[in-house]
């Protein structure tokens, strides 16, 4: 576990826990567990040790948490993550049953201690923070099932020498499939950086995305996010915060009370944080406009075909695949089409050409059918939107991220139904999990 550098020398120094990991400090003390510095004689490293002694829980519910985080621990494989090593029941120095966890151990500073010592940071510094805990949190909400960090604080975020932050403290993670309607047994966190579903045992993306908010705002001011609640127990973000006004958008995006009203995704605050000044014209509420399209095969037929209509009418429309959203490389652009068939005129008879122009179509309404019935959901963004000299089309350039690689697509949409568009805003994409390359957007 990469940790603060160790404030407290352990009484017992020396201890060795199953004649292995060599006490050597304390590094903190939870609730129910105390992380220690240790040792390991036989790999020759120091490791960090996290110890649940047995006699010391007050629930059962403590022990099911210290359980659930070497599950998911043992799972993670990020940069920005502790190095998860060994999980082991044993006595201790004093004969009493414990747990002991075992993670990789690097010496760090906490943003909190930062806080603490008066450390300000720079807007590039702020950026690169920020830009380092979405990145973390990208990568946890987007395993299946879904990992929920629930706890991001100053305390459990601590900065390398590079300022690279890593995400410690994965004692209140939630690693399961939950619906937003579902209330979990356990209430886990800490007040001023759990959003109000949080307090009612509910949790999501946004939840640990309003965290990650909180958590920015008492870096930038060194005041808690509590100091900062109205009567209505919405926290308002000052407007002369010593940042930029684009962070600051961001942060008052994040710290909205209403779920549906915070990003969407880790991926769709970075694309924000990476833009540059589209972040002030964010709107002090969102809606939240997508549906589960439900898992695949999709039947474009089936018993939903009246809500896939809705969803996504370009998909079904009578003008046919003129009207379709078109991955790279078969855009519709009209001028375009009109040269091509021009040329292919001049060679072919118009038998000929009513064949060919039909096989084209057919083709390329099977991709796009194909693409629906099998394709992956994921929520983009859109970084530029460019009207068409026809009034029923625009130009649409989308960010998103698959696998770990970022992709930015353009296209061509038409068609009479289509929503506003306008920068920032998020929207569904659907690609091929085989071949990421080709997508299409997707929208209501």
């Amino acid at each position: 576990m990469r940790q603060e550098q160790a404030v407290e020398h352990h009484s017992g120094e020396g201890v060795t826990f199953r004649d292995r990991y060599q006490v050597k400090a304390t590094l903190g003390r939870g609730g129910f567990a105390t992380t220690y510095l240790c040792h390991d004689t036989s790999e020759g490293r120091d490791v960090a040790v996290k110890v649940m002694r047995l006699d010391e829980l007050d629930e059962w519910k403590s022990f099911e948490l210290f359980e659930r985080e070497a599950n998911v621990l043992a799972s993670l494989e990020h940069e920005g993550i502790p190095d998860f090593y060994d999980v082991f029941q044993d006595e201790d120095d004093e004969g009493r049953g414990a747990f002991y966890l075992v993670q990789e151990y690097i010496e760090g500073e906490t943003l909190a201690a930062c806080i603490a010592r008066g450390r300000r940071f720079e807007a590039d510094e702020l950026q690169q923070i920020a830009l380092g805990l979405t990145d973390i949190l990208g990568y946890l909400h987007e395993l299946s099932p879904p990992v929920f960090h629930r706890d991001i604080k100053p305390s459990n975020v601590l900065l390398m020498p590079d300022l690279a932050p890593v995400l410690i403290d994965f004692g209140s993670v939630c690693g399961e499939w939950r619906s937003e309607g579902d209330a979990g047994s356990t209430i886990a966190g800490t007040h001023g950086y759990m959003p109000p579903e949080q307090y009612m045992g509910r949790v999501s993306a946004a939840s640990d995305l309003y965290a990650l908010g909180a958590t920015l705002l008492h870096t930038i001011t060194g005041a808690h996010p509590s100091e900062y609640y109205r009567d209505e127990g919405r926290v308002e973000v000052p407007h002369d915060l010593p940042c930029s006004l684009e962070l600051r958008a961001i942060i008052d995006y994040c710290l909205q009370n209403a779920v549906s009203s915070r990003p969407e995704s880790a991926e769709v605050v970075r694309a924000l944080l990476l833009q540059n000044g589209g972040a002030t014209t964010l709107p002090a509420k969102r809606p939240s406009y997508f549906v589960d399209l439900g898992p695949t095969p999709r039947d474009p037929e089936g018993p939903h075909r009246d809500i896939y209509k809705m969803l996504v009418p370009d998909f079904f429309s009578e003008a046919g695949s003129s009207a379709m959203l078109h991955p790279p490389g078969e855009s519709s652009d009209t001028s375009t089409w009109s040269v091509t068939k021009f040329v292919l005129l001049t060679l072919f008879t118009f038998g000929a050409w009513a064949a060919i122009a039909v096989a084209l179509d057919r083709d390329r309404k099977k991709k796009q059918t194909r693409l629906f019935t099998h394709g992956t959901f994921i929520v983009g963004q859109i970084s530029m939107v460019v009207a068409g000299e026809d009034v029923e089309a625009t130009g649409v350039l989308c960010g998103f991220s698959t696998h770990g690689r970022g992709q930015q697509k353009f296209f061509w949409v038409h068609g009479e139904r289509v929503r506003p568009f306008a920068n920032g805003d998020p929207i569904g994409v659907l690609y091929d999990p085989h071949n990421p390359d080709v997508s299409s957007i997707v929208f209501r």
